[in-house]
């Protein structure tokens, strides 16, 4: 599916990976794809501004919303002198290879070790997608088709997030008080001029 992307659609998923990550976030979500959408110079975007959601009141509402995530408390823990890094290194070598019985030792000491140095928010970790963005990706390419298009672009991802219908970005779209009716409409009429 992904080859049906726009480079510009491609360029905000992997802005909401980068969302994701620095905000500590583990799977990448719907709201991180309209935290991405609203960061690029695109149609989307300015219908999403016309409806006063932007980048600002995303982040303000994802915060209200879903907390700071993972690099909030690693940088919480710092202000008190606590290397949370330092911490679970220790824990990992105070383990005893005899702690567990002896078929599940080495198993579990290699997930314990991935663990340990590979953190969610690390830049070289693997962030999943959750089950709604990906919903939202393949009813996206289904808005794409029901509307002529043979491409996915930002716009299409943006239809799909509120066809999904239960993701966070729906919510937030929902909260925000724009009728994602009439937020449809204006995307569909956006797309059909440009067609």
């Amino acid at each position: 599916m992904f080859e049906r992307f726009t480079a510009e659609a491609r360029a905000t998923v992997m802005g909401a990976q980068q969302h994701a990550r620095r905000l500590g976030h583990r799977p990448i979500g719907t709201e991180h794809v309209l935290r991405s959408v609203v960061d690029r110079q695109s149609r989307a975007a300015s219908t999403l501004a016309a409806h006063g959601i932007t980048a600002d009141t995303v982040e303000v509402d994802l915060a209200r919303l879903v907390g700071p995530g993972r690099d909030a408390d690693r940088r919480a823990l710092a202000l008190i002198g606590i290397d949370l890094d330092a911490v679970l290194a220790a824990v990992g070598a105070d383990l005893r290879d005899d702690a567990l019985p002896r078929p599940h030792r080495r198993a579990w000491w290699s997930r314990r070790r991935r663990r340990c140095h590979q953190t969610p928010t690390s830049d070289r970790a693997h962030i999943p997608f959750s089950p709604r963005a990906k919903a939202s990706f393949e009813l996206a390419l289904r808005e794409a088709l029901r509307l002529g298009s043979r491409e996915i672009t930002s716009e299409h991802l943006l239809l799909g997030i509120p066809r999904e219908g239960r993701g966070l970005a729906c919510q937030l779209l929902t909260d925000s008080g724009a009728p994602v009716a009439v937020l449809r409409h204006d995307l569909e009429r956006s797309l059909r001029r440009t067609a």
